[in-house]
């Protein structure tokens, strides 16, 4: 084990005996790992209404992290260990859902889709081990598109965007957990799609579609919050450019023909091929614009709201070193756009132009039948 293994298990075993006093309803058989971290999350997030949900998708990342580590080092492949973690998300999110104390669960249609999650999940982990050597009907359920592991992965950052805009108002933390977790989720289900060979047009668009609606959404409650209201215009006018410039750019790279709404041409400017080019700028720019929505969003009702002091203050600094992040994101969408424009009007001309030949060329045969 690695020496920030060793510290990190000493660390849990602190928390254990806190664990077994404070946590009595988990369920049995976990680390001193999952059961450290899940008492520390009881403890930040009160059983209020709508924060179990919160604990729980913290709580499955660290079932999932012993699953993970629960794999002989000696046999385990790559596909073995994903199979260990998605045995962990599922038992772990069906456990905490079933045994959520009724004072402090979520909605039932949470719950019904954190258990419908769970469900599916377990399903994707059946047809990975199916896909190291399944036939017939077997390797017809492997093709299975809906329930492809990036695709599971997708459906859980909308139900953790659902729930992290649910209890925003009375926990920020809460929602600032819930919905990092999600966009952390977004470098997850290309790595999965690529590892494990499920990449589908189906993923992709499911991917694209929750990013823009994740940011349409922060972008709306900024300028719905009564803090920014000189800023309202600002907030919708960069939600339409997100949505505006993302729409146009895809349908017109389908127009042109291109495998990806990321291919892009030579003659397009170099900041914006750079951009989707280029895996650490492109991470860069999207982390950084998130991050700072993010600390606007979370620090919107100033030091004596909600989030507190202190998550106030941390707000604003990552927000004001995120800052040029967002303006240079900004700015590649305004690119983006126009350059997106440019490609539909192109398609547009050469469409008239080709109807216009094909025009000329049947008048020409109808001149010389004639004749």
């Amino acid at each position: 084990m690695t020496r920030t293994a060793l510290l990190w298990a000493a660390w849990a075993r602190r928390c254990r005996c806190a664990a077994l006093l404070h946590c009595p309803g988990l369920p049995s058989g976990l680390s001193c790992r999952s059961r450290g971290l899940c008492c520390i999350l009881l403890t930040a997030f009160p059983p209020a209404r709508g924060r179990l949900l919160g604990v729980q998708v913290l709580y499955v990342v660290s079932f999932a992290c012993d699953g993970a580590q629960a794999a002989p080092a000696a046999t385990a492949s790559r596909v073995r260990v994903r199979l260990a973690l998605a045995s962990g998300l599922s038992r772990s999110t069906s456990l905490l859902a079933a045994r959520a104390p009724a004072t402090a669960s979520p909605p039932a249609g949470i719950n019904s889709l954190v258990l419908l999650f769970s469900v599916a999940l377990r399903r994707a982990g059946a047809a990975v081990l199916l896909a190291m050597g399944g036939t017939g009907q077997q390797r017809e359920d492997v093709d299975n598109v809906w329930l492809f592991v990036p695709n599971l992965i997708g459906y859980f950052r909308i139900v953790a965007l659902v729930v992290a805009f649910f209890v925003a108002e009375p926990s920020p933390l809460a929602f600032l957990v819930l919905y990092v977790v999600s966009f952390a989720c977004d470098e997850l289900d290309g790595r999965f799609a690529r590892m494990l060979n499920q990449c589908s047009t189906f993923g992709a668009v499911l991917d694209m579609v929750t990013d823009r609606t994740a940011t349409a959404a922060l972008l709306a409650s900024l300028a719905g919050a009564s803090a920014y209201a000189r800023l309202r215009p600002h907030f919708l006018a960069l939600m339409v450019l997100d949505v505006g410039s993302h729409w146009f750019q895809m349908y017109a790279q389908l127009l042109l023909g291109a495998s990806s709404h990321k291919a892009l041409s030579a003659s397009k400017p170099w900041l914006l091929r750079y951009y989707y080019g280029s895996r650490p700028f492109m991470g860069f720019c999207c982390i950084s614009a998130e991050i700072a929505l993010v600390a606007l969003y979370v620090g919107r009702d100033g030091p004596e709201g909600p989030a507190g002091a202190t998550l106030y203050a941390t707000a604003r600094w990552f927000g004001a070193a995120c800052a040029p992040g967002l303006v240079l994101k900004v700015a590649l969408n305004w690119m983006q756009l126009i350059s997106a424009m440019s490609d539909v009007v192109e398609y547009d001309r050469s469409k008239r132009r080709s109807e216009r030949q094909a025009v000329a060329a049947e008048e020409e045969d109808a001149d010389i039948k004639a004749h």
